[in-house]
């Protein structure tokens, strides 16, 4: 008797593992996705940040050449 209630709460053991596994698999899945995107998004602010400081850099340039021109 008590082998056939071991081997049932084996069983139902393993197909909580397998499905807390599964769980953990998505988990990390959505993780890498979304750490994806948060480096993809990270690259296009630094871009932007750059552009807008070269810009402003361009602008600076140009009013001290007329300032002491």
């Amino acid at each position: 008797m008590a082998t056939k209630y071991d081997a049932k709460m084996s069983q139902e053991n393993n197909l909580n593992l397998l499905k807390q596994m599964t769980y953990e698999k998505q988990k990390q899945e959505q993780f890498i996705q979304k750490s994806a995107y948060l480096e993809n998004y990270n690259l296009s602010l630094f871009n932007k940040l750059f552009e807008i400081t070269k810009e402003l850099l361009l602008t600076k340039k140009s009013i001290l050449e007329e300032h002491y021109n």
